[in-house]
């Protein structure tokens, strides 16, 4: 009889013990998928974050910001004419030092920046503190002469567009 309970107790032991290692295998599941979700959660709070934020905000680089600020003052009375899309291409490959291409792609991607038909002295406003601290004082003084050759271009004199350059040269501390 006493084997029969030893049996029995060894039985009940083993029993005990694989609940037991179940119960821990499932706790550890558990701890998994909130671990997850919770990687999940952060991954998609910065995707929003990133998602709700405009385009011209996450410029970075002073001669994509240029090249948004040209297209935004040859768009302020309409579509890009030829004659200001040659002045900007002429802009790029002076300044910037760029091939046809390459002024081209930068265009190709200011056009779809500023796609949203945001306001040009907006533009500026957003822009002026990524270039007061990427650009030196001659950059500034040629980006405003770069604005104010493609606001010329078509010939017409626009005097809200000069007056949102004037404002943004002295912003920028460019003069005018």
């Amino acid at each position: 009889m006493h084997i029969l309970v030893s049996l029995l107790g060894a039985v009940g032991m083993a029993v005990f013990i694989l609940w037991r290692i179940q119960q821990a295998a499932y706790l550890a599941r558990e701890v998994a998928d909130a671990t997850g979700n919770a990687k999940g959660l952060f991954r998609r709070w910065r995707w929003r974050r990133k998602v709700n934020v405009s385009p011209i905000d996450l410029i970075d680089d002073p001669r994509e910001a240029a090249g948004v600020l040209m297209i935004a003052v040859a768009q302020a009375d309409g579509r890009i004419s030829d004659a200001e899309r040659r002045v900007i291409v002429h802009q790029i490959k002076t300044f910037f030092g760029a091939t046809d291409d390459q002024a081209e792609a930068l265009i190709a991607q200011t056009e779809w920046t500023v796609r949203d038909g945001i306001d040009t002295a907006e533009i500026m406003r957003r822009l002026t503190p990524l270039l007061q601290k990427t650009t030196t004082q001659v950059q500034r003084g040629q980006l405003i002469a770069m604005l104010k050759a493609t606001a010329a271009a078509n010939g017409k004199h626009d005097g809200m567009v000069e007056f949102d350059i004037g404002r943004f040269a002295k912003q920028l501390g460019a003069g005018a």
